[in-house]
């Protein structure tokens, strides 16, 4: 069975290094001055800029829950926003989570995997693979590089059936959850 451990599926290390926080997570001053520019608050402006950087690092929007308290404070820090500012969004009564995903993926250029032809691209870039390699895992890992090529969000994943077949790797559907 292909698990996200053994793809090229973005996710968090289990461990950050001070290095890698600063370097992968801390934004730019254009990146710091578009999120003045979009929001209203400190509490906003955090959410939208971790959004950002994490989107930067992963190729999607992970849970919210998942995310590493390390980033959303070195973002907060480096974004010079008060010490009390929270991360978080109240999405039972609040569209501002949709609409900084909006935001962010058209400051960034990306297009949705929903609504596009990037289910082609996956079917294309699965037979395309399928034709050199014989391991599902690699065959995933052909078309996640396909979909970052083309500034395509990934995704999220699922785990194949343990008895699927390198002959039903070709259809990358199994492989990522709609």
């Amino acid at each position: 069975m292909a698990t996200i451990e053994r793809t090229a599926y973005p996710r968090f290390p289990k461990v950050f290094s001070i290095k890698e926080l600063r370097a992968c997570y801390s934004p730019s001053t254009e990146e710091l001055d578009w999120a003045t520019r979009s929001t209203r608050g400190q509490e906003s402006r955090l959410g939208l800029l971790v959004l950002l950087k994490v989107f930067q690092q992963l190729h999607h929007f992970p849970n919210l829950d998942t995310l590493p308290a390390s980033v959303t404070e070195l973002v907060r820090i480096s974004a010079g926003l008060s010490p009390g500012t929270r991360f978080g969004y109240d999405r039972k009564v609040s569209p501002t989570l949709f609409r900084h995903y909006t935001a962010v993926r058209e400051f960034l250029g990306i297009q949705t995997y929903i609504g596009t032809d990037a289910n082609e691209i996956t079917v294309r870039a699965a037979r395309d693979a399928a034709e050199t390699m014989d391991q599902p895992v690699d065959i995933i890992n052909a078309t996640i590089d396909a979909l970052v090529l083309r500034q395509i969000e990934l995704p999220a994943f699922s785990s194949p059936e343990p008895t699927m077949s390198i002959g039903t790797a070709k259809d990358p559907g199994i492989f990522f959850a709609h």
